[in-house]
């Protein structure tokens, strides 16, 4: 087999592999990795912090069952109006550096 054979036979199964399979309509791509949908109750909101925000939240498909934890937060202006026992929602975003919320919301 010549080599322009083997590239026009491998190329579409390497662009499969390197595309992945299309997940759930809740998970997307951002710009540092996948994008999930958040929801919660705020259990702890503290802007000093680097991890200021505290979410009991639903499961997160695809990335992690429910539970309560610190978030880092993309921009922390995000944060205003936000007080504990909040329900709230937004975007998740998984990141090399860590979880990072990017949206978040009142419901």
């Amino acid at each position: 087999m010549k080599i322009w054979q083997w590239f026009s036979l491998a190329a579409p199964i390497l662009a499969l592999a390197l595309t992945g399979c299309g997940g759930s309509s809740t998970n997307n791509k951002g710009a540092g990795g996948h994008v999930y949908d958040i929801k919660g109750k705020v259990t702890v909101v503290d802007p000093s912090k680097e991890k200021p925000i505290k979410i009991d939240h639903e499961d997160i498909p695809g990335h992690m069952p429910a539970m309560e934890m610190e978030f880092k937060v993309a921009d922390v202006k995000m944060l205003e109006g936000i007080q504990v026992g909040d329900q709230v929602q937004g975007k998740l975003e998984k990141r090399d550096t860590g979880d990072v919320i990017v949206k978040l919301e009142k419901r």
